[in-house]
């Protein structure tokens, strides 16, 4: 008798069941990169020379295009030669040429022209030709032997500095705007 009433309490009763395990539930949210169709790459040839509508074009208006890849495939679509490079700051790095190991590295730029006229079109508040990449930021420690590797030679942007830097992911891709007036 003492068996049924249990029984009866347990199947009958209000409250919940002391011997089911009550079931968690868990949200679980899943992330998806979707490259949108960018519009079509034009050569430099077909802006007959203009360095600058080049790079706006192909890669100003076309930077989605470029997040979240490797910089190495922007390298590839690049038909500019790189005159020279420079590092910059990343969450502590204030910038400059040679980073210290312990920081970070989170832009490179690449100046497409001679330094000459990289410095005449910023007295002139011309805009230069620096395509600048905003990178995931990563260890400033192979990235400061190469820079001081090739500080001191023509040939700022080797090879050997393009190996290095095209494994690198990629989250903005800039030009560097006007010089404000004075």
């Amino acid at each position: 008798m003492i068996l049924l009433i249990y029984i009866s309490l347990l199947l009958f009763s209000c409250t919940p069941n002391p011997i089911e395990k009550r079931r968690q539930i868990t949200k679980s949210i899943k992330t998806t990169t979707i490259y949108l169709k960018a519009p079509a790459y034009k050569s430099f040839s077909q802006f007959k020379n203009d360095t600058l509508h080049y790079l706006e074009y192909n890669f100003e208006q076309r930077k989605h295009y470029y997040t979240d890849r490797r910089l190495g495939f922007l390298l590839k679509e690049l038909e500019l030669p790189v005159f020279s490079y420079h590092v910059s700051q990343g969450y502590k790095f204030k910038g400059g040429c040679d980073p210290s190991p312990n920081d970070s590295i989170a832009t490179i730029s690449f100046t497409l022209e001679k330094e000459v006229s990289t410095f005449e079109k910023f007295d002139r508040r011309i805009r230069p030709n620096v395509l600048v990449v905003k990178l995931k930021p990563f260890q400033a420690d192979s990235a400061l032997l190469l820079s001081k590797k090739y500080s001191q030679t023509k040939i700022r942007w080797s090879k050997e500095v393009e190996n290095y830097y095209a494994d690198k992911t990629i989250e903005e891709v800039l030009l560097i705007q006007k010089s404000p007036t004075k």
